[in-house]
């Protein structure tokens, strides 16, 4: 067992527990957080979660029967097909973020769920199904649409000052 530690500078690193016990100054570090290495954890098995996200779960227990296949993948846009014998939490294999992806089944809004501490997992009703994840955020959007016409503008400019200068050396010439 080590813990996550914070120093009076605010230099972060892991340390044994018997440094708490030895620390001749008294408080030289705030604990953050407990590690402890569990050797038989089981990927396939087992999910690790805050009670926070498994509050919004229906169950604890999962049977793990089905499979699920990506189908496509872009930067903004992923893909499942997801067969289920009964309802399952899924786990998938991508980053989780509290703003901009949205998950789909079926073309129905779902929650996303943080699972394992950095994955995205969902709870999946059995069945078949397309599941899609996009990319959304709405100032994204915003901030490429006010890109593109800047970019048509200055292209436009450009344009224009290239057809006036030719016009000017085309008088200058008769």
């Amino acid at each position: 067992e080590t813990a996550y530690v914070m120093d009076s500078r605010g230099k972060t690193s892991f340390v044994m527990p018997e440094l708490f016990e030895n620390d001749t100054a008294r408080n030289s570090f705030l604990r953050l957080v407990n590690v402890k290495a569990e050797n038989d954890f089981k990927l396939k098995e087992e999910a690790i979660m805050l009670n926070s996200e498994a509050k919004k779960l229906s169950q604890r227990e999962w049977s793990g029967e089905g499979s699920v296949k990506m189908t496509s993948y872009a930067a903004n846009k992923l893909t499942y097909e997801v067969d289920l014998k009964e309802k399952q939490l899924v786990v998938f294999s991508e980053i989780y973020y509290n703003e901009g992806w949205k998950l789909f089944v079926d073309g129905k809004e779902q929650e996303i769920l943080k699972v394992n501490y950095l994955l995205r997992g969902a709870e999946i009703a059995a069945g078949k199904h397309k599941v899609e994840m996009v990319f959304d955020v709405p100032a994204f959007k915003k901030t490429n649409q006010i890109s593109m016409f800047a970019s048509i503008t200055l292209l436009a400019l450009l344009i224009g000052a290239v057809v006036m200068e030719r016009r000017k050396k085309n008088k200058d010439v008769a």
